[in-house]
């Protein structure tokens, strides 16, 4: 699913400004709306990456509209975007409107008016442009990090040879997560950071681990952030703030 910022810059090259406009939004008598969206169904249901379904009876006021789904190119995460397309009255002024249907957006983008058929075709192919470029991006981020990673594996296991530590790395989709046991502890030290400051965190490794053994020396382990934030607050330990 598109950011909503980008989705709004879509829509206005896509469909105009409501305020420089001068021609009105399509307008079909109720009697007729059913026969007009199968036929426009049938037109931008062609794209392979663009799913229709119309909708009938729910609401007295709107009888009938349809929804489309402009499907993502992602294997992972959901990035569909939906929208649906209804006749209405808005501002006294009776035609179809465009409204964002995606379930996952927590801020609805405004309705705007559609004036032809070639808008909503326009607007659809901006949208896969984007996913596809966005997907061409995250791709290419992915095979760095991966090519990063693979030279943190390398940097930890001659780090690990030399100075006496067992690691083990894995990810999600934004983080890294780090483990690292000194001199064969059972209990060792986990880091997450995110993926894109691997390159800074590969340079940071030999001071990293010379302050973890340090740190085992001393007997020193961390807590639980939010372990500890609890404890803390059960014990009605007061934080102590530095001297302004």
């Amino acid at each position: 699913m598109l950011p909503g910022p980008t989705m709004q810059k879509l829509l206005k090259e896509s469909f105009g400004n409501d305020s420089t406009e001068a021609s009105p939004s399509i307008a079909i008598p109720r009697h007729d709306q059913k026969g007009w969206f199968e036929r426009l169904l049938n037109r931008i249901g062609q794209n392979s990456r663009t799913s229709c379904r119309i909708v009938e009876g729910r609401d007295p006021e709107i009888p009938i509209y349809m929804t489309f789904k402009i499907v993502g190119v992602q294997e992972k995460r959901s990035p569909d975007d939906w929208f649906s397309l209804q006749f209405e009255t808005v501002d006294n002024g009776f035609g179809l409107t465009l409204l964002d249907s995606s379930y996952h957006r927590r801020t609805k983008i405004p309705p705007v008016p559609v004036r032809s058929i070639e808008q909503i075709e326009q607007f659809i192919a901006a949208v896969q442009a984007r996913q596809d470029r966005d997907h061409l991006r995250s791709k290419k981020g992915e095979k760095l990090v991966g090519f990063q990673k693979q030279g943190l594996t390398a940097r930890l296991r001659a780090l690990g040879k030399e100075h006496d530590f067992a690691f083990s790395v894995s990810e999600n989709v934004r983080d890294i997560k780090l483990s690292i046991r000194i001199a064969g502890r059972k209990s060792g030290y986990h880091f997450s950071f995110v993926k894109t400051r691997l390159e800074v965190m590969l340079d940071q490794l030999p001071e990293l681990v010379a302050m973890l053994q340090k740190m085992q020396a001393l007997g020193i382990h961390f807590a639980d952030a939010k372990k500890a934030l609890r404890k803390a607050q059960q014990n009605q330990v007061e934080w102590i703030e530095p001297d302004r």
